[in-house]
């Protein structure tokens, strides 16, 4: 017993582990639950694999199913919805969220947890950073809600159907999760410009992270105080921003250029460039869709593997390696091909360690997008194209898919819930539940030059 409790000790006192573990649980209590006859329409139990996918893929907030959604039940269809909200805010923050509200002081483990999630800075803030986050969070689900219901309210939809979707939606895309109770997933509203500017700004202020918009929130009740000094704005919220906009900016210009002779082809310009614009924002962060992806180009392609990759914002709902760590990769870049030793952006010095952390994040992504992009071209029938797009997907929890998932095999579904589980965590958070605790060396070897490029 003894051994027993020092090793749960152990395993708990790890932010890493502690939040690998919770998503784990999460899963496969969401698995049970979908495993149960009421979860499909005709009354069939999922295959305990199937149950499993849905339940790692709406829990990492992916997308990405092995069945059409409209086969799930409104029990089924409700499981799926808890699963997505518990796994975008994250299951060690609701945890932690219920002891600040019994007002039980968080111990230094907890707060570690909590710190590693989000990906904020220090401890001080915890207790109001958590509450803001939720407080913002239902606010701005609840807006979307409201908006999306009016919409639905004027189909051919019934009064409970309608509550129903546009809850499911609204949850869906501030959550970056992509999921749709319709199996032509947003295609039918690519033409409604409510449903485009809904679905794309819950996106967005999702996939920039609680941390960004709390700095900004600080910074504009601080213009209101009369005493001390204004708050700024964080470099962290600065490149977040500026690498937002300049990726959907690129996005939407690249996609419309390469699409408009292919899967944009017949449509209306209005809907080209709704469509664009749409497809400029979700595939960093969400896998809604409003057109066919099996009819994107190959450029169209790379574009989209490439929005995928980087994904949202630290501390956010989306996955990818992150837009702070390409803006700060960028600017390192700059700072080299100019003769600089130091990395400066906005008068700020950015330190060589996160220098480093980005590299680490980029080169391990590359790693397991590689390494499950091999097994699964050695095991799966499919294109290579189709393979690699599928696997970047899982792997940035987008959730956009060219239709092979639910023909993989037990062990493709296998190899794509793994990926789905390491892009949800972050290399970084999985590299702390692997890896041993930093020791300080006791003798420093002299350095010597290597040959590199």
């Amino acid at each position: 017993m003894a051994g027993g409790g020092v090793f749960f000790q152990g395993l708990v006192s790890r932010p890493g582990v502690s939040i690998s573990v919770s998503f784990i649980l999460a899963i496969f209590i969401g698995a049970g639950f979908l495993s149960l006859p009421q979860a499909t329409v005709d009354r069939r139990e999922l295959p305990f694999i199937d149950a499993l996918f849905i339940a790692t893929s709406a829990t990492c907030v992916t997308g990405l199913t092995v069945c059409d959604p409209e086969y799930l039940s409104r029990y089924g269809q409700t499981v799926v919805l808890f699963l997505i909200q518990a796994g975008g805010l994250g299951i060690m923050t609701w945890a932690t969220l219920f002891r600040v509200a019994l007002r039980r002081r968080l111990t230094i483990t907890q707060q570690s947890v909590v710190v590693e999630f989000l990906g904020v800075e220090h401890r001080g803030a915890i207790r109001r950073l958590l509450l803001f986050m939720v407080a913002f969070t239902f606010a701005v689900e609840a807006i979307g809600f409201f908006v999306m219901l009016s919409f639905f309210l004027r189909t051919s939809q019934g009064t409970g159907e309608a509550l129903f979707n546009a809850a499911f939606h609204a949850v869906s895309a501030f959550c970056n999760a992509g999921f749709s109770t319709f199996n032509d997933n947003l295609h039918a509203f690519r033409g409604s410009v409510l449903i485009t500017v809904t679905i794309t700004s819950l996106v967005i202020l999702g996939g920039l992270g609680v941390p960004i918009i709390y700095n900004l929130w600080q910074v504009f009740l601080s213009l209101f105080r009369e005493e001390g000094a204004a708050k700024r704005v964080s470099l962290h919220t600065k490149l977040s921003l500026i690498a937002s906009v300049v990726l959907i900016g690129l996005g939407f210009g690249l996609f419309y250029l390469f699409e408009r002779g292919h899967s944009l082809n017949g449509l209306p310009w209005q809907e080209q460039v709704m469509a664009s614009y749409f497809h400029a924002v979700v595939p960093r962060t969400a896998g809604f869709s409003t057109v066919d992806i099996a009819t994107v180009s190959g450029p169209g392609l790379m574009l989209l593997m490439f929005l995928m990759f980087v994904g949202g914002s630290p501390g956010s709902t989306a996955g990818g390696i992150k837009t702070t760590t390409l803006a700060v990769l960028m600017t390192a870049l700059g700072a080299f091909c100019r003769g600089k030793e130091e990395v400066e952006c906005f008068g700020r010095t950015i330190a060589r360690e996160v220098i480093a952390k980005s590299v680490v994040v980029a080169v391990w992504g590359i790693l397991v997008v590689l390494i499950a992009a091999l097994i699964l071209l050695s095991i799966e029938p499919f294109s290579f194209e189709d393979t690699v797009f599928e696997v970047f997907s899982a792997f940035d929890t987008v959730g956009l898919s060219r239709g092979i998932t639910p023909h993989l095999s037990l062990a493709g579904k296998l190899v794509i819930m793994i990926t789905m589980f390491i892009g949800r965590i972050g290399p970084l958070t999985l590299a702390l539940m692997v890896g041993k605790e930093a020791v300080a060396p006791g003798i420093r070897y002299p350095e010597e030059h290597v040959a590199v490029g």
